[in-house]
Formats: C-alpha cells, structure tokens, sequence
C-alpha cells in the first residue's frame, strides 16, 4: 500500500484513499495509480502503472462500492468493488485534453451532488468544469471564460446546489450553481472571489 495517500472518503464501514501528488508549481509526481480500501479491519489496494497521480476521490452515494478517482494528467478512473473498470477521457467523455494533439488530462476533483451527479474540475482547457450524469451522459461547461486559471483543484456541492471550487497558488475560489437545468446554460450563475494576503475574500 502506497504512503502517498492525498485524499479519503468514508461511507458506513469502508475507508477509501487514492495514492498521488502534485508538486509545488502543480506539476506532475508519477505516481501509480492507486485506490486503497479499508474494510472489515483488512486493507487491499488496486494500483496501475499505467495511470498516474490520482489526487481526489468521490463515491457513488448510491453505491459505496462505487468510486471515482480524478487523476492529475489521466482522466478520470472508475472504480467497482476495488477493481478498475473504466478510464474516462475526450474520447469517453466531455473531458479535454491539457496539451492537444496529446491524452493528458489534468483533473484536480471530483464530487457527487444530490441527484447523484458526478462534477469534475479539468485545468488548463477551454470547458474547465464537466458533469457525468447518473444515466452516463456527458456535459462540459465553459462559463462564460469567467473560470480562466491554470489549475483547478477540489470541488464541493453544497446543499443548496452550489459548488465552490478552489483555484490553487492564490488564485481564489470559484462558485456556481446551475439552478436546476444541466442543459440551460442561460439561467448559470457563477462568480470568482479573490483571496488577499491576510486571507480575506
């Protein structure tokens, strides 16, 4: 089991970690891939050398032997009783490659919503923020060009349909909200917030 452990999800008597880093400057670290589970006082751990630095999970509030890993230069992995099923990408997805012409992907969270909803942050491309649905259709969002920064890290959804996302290395926090239609972008509403030095907003 990997020691680079960099984010943890609990759901009733399961522990999940994904093994993974960034550097300072959100560079790459090679690590593999790799989800661990605690259950039952026994951990396993599922690792692949040909995906690298998993950074965030989220589990299927649905199904908590469902996990979706995002991966800081390798889409989006999918998850079943610790076992890898799938690999998302541009040619599976809505997500966008960080280098064209080229399959590097860099995903920095992922989050379910209440409907069961899965939202990924995807750095560095023109539609920043994609959603899988729960029938698995795919939708990306540009915002208007108002998320334009590099990185993109964690994501949350609150429970009014909000979700905040963090913009690393002082690049503030960014917040949307749908309201209620996927597919009407007309009626978003999205703002970005500055952090000073005493970290204020």
């Amino acid at each position: 089991l990997s020691k680079n452990a960099v984010s943890i999800g609990i759901v009733d008597d399961i522990v999940y970690t994904v093994a993974g880093s960034v550097t300072s400057a959100w560079g790459n670290t090679w690590n593999h891939a790799e989800l661990n589970t605690l259950h039952e006082s026994l951990w396993t751990g599922t690792s692949t050398v040909d995906y690298r630095d998993l950074v965030d999970l989220a589990i299927d509030p649905a199904d908590k032997h469902h996990v979706f890993a995002a991966s800081w230069g390798y889409g989006l992995l999918e998850y079943r009783n610790g076992e890898l099923v799938e690999a998302y990408d541009e040619t599976n997805s809505s997500l966008q490659t960080f280098i064209q012409d080229e399959t590097f992907y860099r995903l920095g969270g992922v989050v379910f919503d209440g409907a069961g909803n899965l939202w990924v942050t995807n750095s560095n491309v023109p539609e920043p923020i994609s959603v899988r649905q729960p029938d698995g259709k795919w939708k990306s969002y540009d915002l208007n060009g108002k998320l334009k920064v590099n990185d993109l890290s964690r994501i949350i959804n609150t429970q009014y349909n909000h979700h905040w996302v963090i913009c690393p290395r002082g690049a503030g926090l960014f917040a949307f909200n749908m309201n209620g239609s996927l597919e009407d972008e007309s009626d978003d509403s999205y703002k970005k917030f500055k952090i000073d030095g005493n970290f204020n907003i």
